[in-house]
């Protein structure tokens, strides 16, 4: 099938000319089966009022336009942003709405190009800002003698490298103008986005009531049936969830990022509504036990899609000798697993696939299941060395995942070892404090961790980098 083009109808087709750079010519983006998913990518291009994106979740180049994105403030080459996908008004192809530049610490972007805008100019410095990060960078007219006196004028457009002075504080050199970018009035209202892995989540400085009409993102805390709870660094506490707000809103699962509003209900209180499911990498997903749905299934293969990613991930039988056949609209569960396979675009394909209604336990209760059949540890002193129960399935052994990045459960913890259970083996595995020296506090019972699995004295299995996600007595049941 030819690749759909992504240009918008109200957007007049870019000239020869101009669709050329330093990168080579756009390949235009087939993506027609991510209509209405919200993508993280970069900016490849963007000059005047027009660029490319690009994603891991999809492969070529995805149109943005200013028009499109009013909203969006000065865009660079190399910023990293999140999207949705909209479908052309002629429905001839697709292009870029809701980019928003995805914030950093800006000192983590020191020797970085960002494109910003002017915040304010006196004399010879001021302050400029940028969507790539909070607050402002000093800028002097010293370190840009480049520059023409009176040229930084309040909401100009820049491009500048950020810096360290000789008494280590930020500064922006290399400034440079920016033609054609946004008028200071169409300069972004800076939105409550927080990310929802720099910190604690749920320990926000405000109220959600002081956040109403903000569009943050956040993490899901629970799910069960119709309705949850979601929580951000953008405010204290978990906020109500449900479908009945939401009506176009995807099964969601505990731990799935998420953007939504916050919204004043008449009874007074707030809750969650407008939530999209940001999609992660594939990549950071190795090893992890995800549930999704088959987009698409013909023959051997498919592809599935989930709300803990971006974009699809291929599926095939020939790894899966279990499954007979798949449907579309089927719900699986499975591991995401790198591949070689040239029908897998991304690299990475389903392992270990489970489709509902086929006997086998699902995400939920494999936790509870692997709880009630894991021994106790034996009590200290009685002699006994700690032992973790394995599968005698060896491709569900924790020996066969050894090397894999998984979450898990912790089953139970005394003194300075203990036993982890996940959905990504049979049994528990061992895990001990001297192998973790790194952790603060002893685990506990219930505790959600991700962890990697490694070879330890004697060729057995243990988890060890091991972080603790939160706590919830209830997880298992929050899953099911």
């Amino acid at each position: 099938e030819a690749p759909v083009s992504a240009v918008p109808a109200a957007v007049p087709q870019a000239s020869p000319s101009h669709s050329r750079s330093a990168e080579g010519p756009a390949n235009r983006a087939e993506v027609h089966h991510l209509l209405g998913q919200t993508l993280t990518g970069r900016i490849k291009r963007f000059k005047d009022s027009w660029g490319f994106i690009t994603s891991d979740a999809f492969e070529g180049d995805l149109f943005v336009h200013r028009k499109s994105n009013p909203d969006s403030g000065p865009l660079g080459t190399g910023d990293p942003v999140s999207f949705e996908v909209a479908q052309d008004g002629n429905q001839s192809g697709s292009h870029a709405v809701n980019v928003v530049v995805l914030k950093d610490e800006v000192s983590s972007l020191v020797g970085q190009v960002v494109t910003g805008w002017v915040k304010s100019f006196k004399g010879d410095w001021g302050l400029l800002n940028s969507n790539r990060f909070d607050g402002d960078v000093f800028c002097g007219m010293k370190g840009n003698k480049h520059l023409a006196p009176g040229s930084l004028l309040q909401g100009t457009s820049v491009e500048f490298e950020i810096a360290m002075d000789d008494k280590g504080k930020l500064q922006a050199v290399k400034v440079k103008l920016v033609p054609g970018g946004p008028t200071p009035s169409a300069l972004p209202v800076q939105m409550a986005t927080v990310s929802p892995v720099m910190g604690p989540i749920g320990f926000g400085a405000q109220k959600p009531e002081a956040l109403v009409g903000r569009r943050v993102e956040g993490a899901v805390r629970k799910f069960m049936g119709d309705w949850g709870f979601v929580n951000s660094n953008a405010f204290q506490g978990d906020l109500f969830v449900h479908k009945g707000s939401n009506p176009m809103m995807i099964d969601l699962h505990p731990g799935d990022a998420v953007l939504f509003d916050i919204t004043l209900q008449s009874s007074g209180k707030c809750h969650a509504t407008n939530v999209q499911a940001m999609g992660a990498g594939l990549a950071s997903l190795v090893g992890h036990r995800i549930v999704g749905k088959m987009r698409s299934f013909d023959g051997n293969w498919g592809f599935a899609t989930s709300a803990r990613f971006a974009g699809d991930i291929f599926v095939g039988l020939k790894n899966n000798p279990q499954l007979t056949t798949l449907s579309k609209g089927d719900t699986i569960e499975f591991t995401v697993a790198r591949t070689s396979s040239n029908k897998s675009q991304t690299g990475f394909e389903a392992a270990q696939v489970q489709a509902s209604g086929n006997g086998l336990p699902f995400l939920g209760s494999m936790i509870a299941g692997n709880a009630a059949r894991s021994r106790s540890p034996p009590r200290r002193g009685s002699g006994a060395m700690p032992m973790s129960r394995t599968s005698s399935r060896s491709g569900r052994s924790p020996l066969a995942v050894v090397g894999s990045s998984l979450t898990g459960t912790v089953r139970s913890f005394r003194g300075d070892w203990g036993f982890v259970i996940s959905p990504s083996f049979d049994g528990d595995l061992f895990v001990g404090t001297k192998s973790n020296t790194h952790l603060g506090q002893p685990l506990a019972a219930n505790d959600q961790i991700s962890f990697q699995v490694s070879a330890g004295a004697g060729g057995k299995p243990e988890a060890v980098d091991v972080q603790v996600m939160g706590s919830d007595s209830g997880f298992a049941e929050g899953l099911s």
